[in-house]
């Protein structure tokens, strides 16, 4: 069994899900949205999770690159991995996992634990908690809106194998 997630997103109310899952390296996967088996709805402002969520993807797209090792082989649905030559795949999965009421204690623990992070504070020398730490722009965009509480969501993708 092939399993990882990729990054979890802040829940903006858009159509985000759609959109990755409709991309071509998605095909043949099956997408089970666990929000709709615990009964979650989204019920935040969008207006202002979207703010929220743009701070925090920016942050992600400084970081990012500073991963010691290559994520978009996950990002990317393991394409380049030739699975069904030596096994036989049984199923694809994209599950689509919602914590929701994250505050901004365990929003930013989350992002002060990342190896992205921390590498990329490292690799450019930036002081933490200085203003050129990314952490920063999203704590102070949480304290702008008032820090809400916020849902997360994250992609799991698990290809099951069997023998062939």
């Amino acid at each position: 069994m092939v399993f990882a997630y990729a990054t979890p997103r802040i829940n903006d109310g858009s159509d985000w899900q759609l959109k990755l899952t409709s991309s071509p390296n998605a095909q043949g996967f099956d997408v089970i949205d666990g929000a709709k088996f615990s009964g979650y709805k989204f019920t935040k402002i969008s207006a202002v999770h979207s703010q929220l969520s743009q701070a925090y993807n920016d942050m992600w797209t400084k970081t990012y690159p500073y991963c010691k090792f290559d994520r978009t082989v996950i990002e990317n649905f393991y394409q380049q991995f030739p699975f069904d030559e030596n096994c036989h795949v049984l199923r694809k999965l994209i599950w689509f996992d919602t914590t929701p009421n994250k505050s901004i204690k365990a929003v930013l623990g989350y992002l002060e634990s990342s190896s992205a992070y921390c590498c990329y504070l490292e690799d450019c020398k930036i002081e933490k908690g200085s203003d050129e730490d990314p952490l920063e722009s999203v704590r102070k965009k949480f304290e702008e809106l008032g820090y809400p509480d916020v849902d997360f969501v994250t992609p799991y993708y698990c290809i099951a194998l069997g023998k062939k």
